[in-house]
């Protein structure tokens, strides 16, 4: 069993690394889809040939020794297994957040914690398997109790040296490092500066481009090691007279897949909503040395009465208190008031001076911050080609920018804002500039998704315009893909315009091109933004209509706003298609961005064999 289930378990580990960042990113989610039915269907005619050989003589079932203690464990194994499975998939929840505020949204975390997890399961499994055949069975029971009161120790004595290293030694220096990585891992450190003859910078560039299996080894590894070595142990342990091995296998394991169950529905919606990461830790932790109770019953020592008090006591006192773990890993800002909020979405953190400058982080990702001169450049530029703006759709808050310009621009009538995460919103409610911006009558406030907003509303809109996060964020193709922008396309009137930031300019261009034949493409230092629409796009207002929108900021940010809005260049399309027709559009079952590997690998190819360019379309 023990094999079997270390088998299993690692394959898994590497199905999902190699699920994510091969069949995913290099031929999209349908075809990953078929890999895995392929390999199914593989499994099903191995099995029809290999049950023709020879099988062992079972003349008799196994059947579990018999135990003096038989009656206590038969009735309480199950339940304790059922707690292990809750906890298991509590701190992987846990241990996952903290992990995407370190190495960001990146679609290529929840592999890379998942695969973590199952090696650590399968690793421990496979160890296991070398010890059980030694044990009696009240010797595995016992070391059952003590794997969970040392995978409590192990955690709490994790999380407590990350947040005080973090605090007092140069760990705080990697934990910058990985924090001030956009992208997940960086493709391009792999492809190029891994050629430096610079230890550490080349050292730097390793963390860099590791960093999102770093963090879960760190976090993940020890613990897990010990949560399956916990499975075969107690399987083997849980018996009645007369009974198989199977039975006690179905039995245990259904116990156990039903703690988890429990353990992520209980987590996520409740626990790290309520209390936060740290304290919802500190109670699974709690709970699993109480493990040690059974242990203190049988081994009435004082010394290990005190022991067990005195652990309590240090992990009570020193463990992280509510987002502490969280501040610690985001920046420092002097002179900033830090706003902090943990809810059922993830983790925003805002920090806000006198002078009203702003820096967002929702899951350890930058998103708005004021003063954003380039998001006023995009409403004033979309107002200038606008034919009405009677009615405008905002898909993402951020910090407001956006939403602020939109409601500045005359003859405005209603702004409907579409906002996904609802934590974000009640940080900002406390901050008395955003209570300020979300006061005015004509703007509409709905926390939904985007696309889900769409589908299932019928209205039409003189604008829509489209911020919500990086294209390389995980879901983010949910609002990328070719099929999303013609729910968009359905919703605008017949001369509205459709405007969307970008960081990735060719992919995103190459999806608007296949449903919006007219677009202008803006493009700054770092990203840019498109405007989109059915209709020929125009001048429909000069400067002097535009002037109120301009006057409405103090004369510094005005300044600021006209000096970004012309480091803004506006590129034909008929330029940029020959070259983006390089690239395929996003879509719903090949998002192609937000797996960003595939397309990264692509052009590194493309840039290195100039004649293996596809012919490009007219």
């Amino acid at each position: 069993l023990s094999y079997l289930y270390s088998v299993n378990t690692l394959g898994g580990a590497v199905g999902s690394l190699v699920g994510s960042f091969y069949l995913i990113s290099f031929f999209g989610i349908k075809s990953t889809i078929y890999a895995a039915a392929a390999i199914n269907l593989c499994l099903a005619i191995a099995v029809l040939f290999l049950r023709k050989l020879a099988l062992p003589n079972l003349k008799t079932p196994f059947i579990f020794p018999q135990l003096k203690t038989k009656k206590m464990i038969a009735t309480y194994a199950p339940f304790l297994v059922a707690v292990t499975g809750f906890l298991a998939i509590g701190y992987e929840l846990i241990w996952f957040r903290i992990i995407t505020v370190l190495v960001k949204s990146s679609p290529y975390a929840f592999a890379s914690v998942l695969a973590v997890y199952l090696l650590g399961i399968g690793v421990g499994s496979l160890l296991i398997a070398q010890i059980i055949p030694k044990l009696s069975a009240p010797q595995r029971f016992s070391l059952f109790l003590k794997l969970q009161v040392v995978i409590a120790i192990t955690v709490a004595a994790i999380f407590m040296a990350y947040y005080y290293l973090t605090l007092y030694s140069p760990l705080a220096y990697w934990t910058k490092i990985s924090f001030a990585q956009d992208v997940h891992p960086p493709v391009y450190y792999l492809l190029e500066d891994f050629q430096s003859h610079n230890i550490f910078k080349w050292g730097v560039d390793f963390f860099r481009f590791f960093t999102v299996l770093i963090w879960p080894m760190i976090f993940l590894f020890i613990p897990t090691l010990m949560m399956g070595a916990s499975f075969p142990l107690i399987v083997g342990i849980v018996f009645e007279k007369r009974i198989s091995a199977e039975w006690a296998t179905g039995k245990i394991y259904f116990f156990n897949v039903l703690g988890n169950v429990l353990g992520a529905i209980v987590t996520g919606v409740v626990l790290l909503p309520l209390l936060g990461s740290e304290w919802t830790a500190l109670i699974f932790i709690f709970t699993g040395l109480l493990f040690a109770l059974p242990l203190l019953k049988e081994n009435k020592s004082l010394k290990n009465y005190c022991g067990i008090v005195v652990m309590v006591l240090l992990v009570g006192i020193f463990f992280p208190k509510r987002g502490e773990i969280y501040r610690v890993i985001h920046p420092v800002f002097r002179g900033f008031q830090a706003y902090f909020n943990e809810g059922q979405d993830g983790v925003v953190m805002t920090y806000i001076n006198n002078e009203g400058l702003v820096h967002n982080f929702i899951n350890g990702d930058s998103h708005g911050g004021r003063p954003a001169y380039s998001f006023y450049v995009q409403v004033l530029e979309a107002a200038a080609v606008a034919k009405n703006l009677n009615h405008v759709l905002i898909i993402g808050y951020g910090t407001g920018s956006i939403t602020e310009g939109v409601l500045k621009l005359p003859g405005v009538k209603k702004v409907t804002v579409v906002e996904l995460n609802k934590t974000l919103l009640k940080n900002l409610d406390r901050i008395p500039l955003f209570q300020k911006l979300m006061k005015d009558p004509r703007l509409e406030l709905i926390i939904d998704d985007g696309r889900r907003f769409l589908l299932s509303h019928e209205s039409r809109y003189d604008m829509v315009f489209m911020s919500p996060l990086r294209s390389t964020s995980a879901y983010s193709n949910n609002i990328y893909s070719q099929q999303f922008f013609e729910v968009v396309s359905r919703h605008l009137l017949p001369d509205g315009i459709f405007v969307v930031w970008t960081d990735s300019l060719d992919s995103t261009f190459r999806t608007l091109d296949e449903v919006f034949p007219y677009k202008r493409v803006h493009t700054g230092n770092t990203e840019g933004f498109y405007i989109a629409s059915r209709q020929p796009i125009a001048l429909a207002r000069d400067s002097k209509t535009l002037r109120p929108f301009l006057e409405s900021f103090s004369p510094l940010d005005r300044d600021k706003i006209i000096a970004t809005s012309q480091g803004i260049h506006v590129v034909d399309q008929k330029f940029l298609r020959p070259h983006m027709y390089n690239y395929r559009p996003a879509q719903d079952w090949l998002p192609i961005s937000e797996y960003y590997w595939g397309i990264w690998f692509s052009n590194y190819w493309l840039d290195h064999n100039p004649s293996g360019l596809r012919k490009t379309l007219p």
